[in-house]
């Protein structure tokens, strides 16, 4: 019997009981107060079991409650009442799965941020050098057409310098003073053809060389070499201090590569600043800067231009003593090393000057 139909029996019993009573007693005081006593009764009892407490416990045979995640359980076996309690074995299982899934996609967009990073890398690594061989070859074109233009005159001048010497040696003169003026002149003249044809011959090195030989180079042994030769020329001025580590045979043209670091360590001895009569002594070192390149890093000395150090290797910008050098020495270099796959750089350090840089792939990177 449902609730309802139990309250509507115990009022009627209960009416009934009244109604007897007021007729046996015939006093309505009594009466309305055995009245008012049995309605507050069913009152209480009406509350204590009553539909309110139904719908909660119907709550809990649901199994909702106060959150989608949350349902009503009793705080206690025994308990009279109920309480929420967040049951989160379902959240911390969805929050797993999505934590996992955002840890892969991170992953997956680190690596494809790498790989676009790489590829863009190349792109501008590609570009740099399509700019750089239209630049040069270029600048080959006007430097073969002006060497071949100047290399017959040239050859034409000296072999009459050389012929008059002879024949004022063999006739003699009449005044030894002017004979030796003319021999001074003759000399000076035959310096200056002789500067001619080296800057008509390093300009047409600034194109890649057809006869460049590539193949496992001693880097070590060819920067000895290139040395002790550029020791010589600078008359023992230039004093090195080497860290030259064992490294793997490069990938290069061991001539050219005896030429290239010949020219910088000439370099960096003309621009050597001294400390009264003794050099400043230079650095040069020999390293690995990754599995599959060999780093040789020597002082540049002071001929470096300081706003825009890279300009150095431009044509006539490195600067030189009046009737030394060319002015192409270090354009022909980065232009050897760039042919063989390498790089040539220049960087300052605050505290030790302008130091060049050549990078060089290894043999077994070929």
């Amino acid at each position: 019997m449902k609730m309802q139909s139990k309250v509507v029996v115990l009022a009627v019993m209960g009416a009934v009981l009244v109604a007897s009573a007021s007729a046996l007693s015939r006093q309505p005081t009594f009466a309305a107060s055995v009245s008012l006593m049995v309605v507050c009764l069913m009152g209480v009892w009406a509350t204590l079991h009553g539909q309110p407490l139904r719908r909660a416990y119907g709550l809990e045979e649901e199994g909702t409650g106060l959150g989608e995640f949350a349902r009503w359980t009793p705080a206690s076996p025994g308990a009279g009442y109920p309480r929420a309690v967040e049951d989160g074995s379902e959240v911390r299982r969805r929050n797993a799965e999505q934590e996992k899934a955002v840890r892969q996609r991170t992953s997956e967009l680190e690596l494809a941020n790498a790989r676009l990073g790489e590829q863009l890398r190349q792109l501008q690594v590609a570009q740099a050098r399509r700019i750089s061989t239209e630049r040069w070859g270029a600048l080959h074109q006007f430097s073969v057409g002006l060497s071949h233009e100047l290399s017959d005159p040239l050859t034409i001048l000296l072999s009459n310098i050389d012929y008059v010497q002879l024949q004022l040696g063999l006739s003699g003169a009449s005044c030894p003073e002017e004979q030796a003026r003319m021999r001074e002149a003759l000399a000076d003249a035959r310096q200056v053809a002789e500067r001619i044809r080296r800057i008509a011959e390093d300009l047409e090195r600034l194109s890649v060389p057809a006869d460049l030989e590539e193949g496992p180079v001693d880097v070590v042994a060819t920067l000895r070499g290139a040395m002790e030769k550029a020791a010589l020329e600078s008359e023992g001025r230039a004093r090195w201090v080497s860290v030259l580590h064992a490294v793997p045979r490069v990938r290069g043209d061991r001539a050219r590569l005896h030429q290239v670091f010949q020219h910088l360590f000439t370099h960096a001895a003309r621009e050597l600043p001294l400390e009264g009569e003794v050099p400043m002594p230079l650095q040069l070192s020999v390293r690995m800067s990754s599995a599959s390149r060999v780093v040789v890093e020597m002082s540049a000395g002071r001929g470096v231009p300081a706003e825009n150090p890279e300009r150095v290797f431009q044509p006539f910008v490195a600067p030189r003593p009046t009737g030394v050098g060319t002015g192409l020495e270090l354009a022909v270099c980065h232009r050897l090393v760039t042919a063989l796959g390498g790089a040539l750089s220049v960087h300052s350090e605050s505290d030790r000057g302008f130091f060049f840089r050549v990078e060089l792939p290894t043999f077994q990177d070929a």
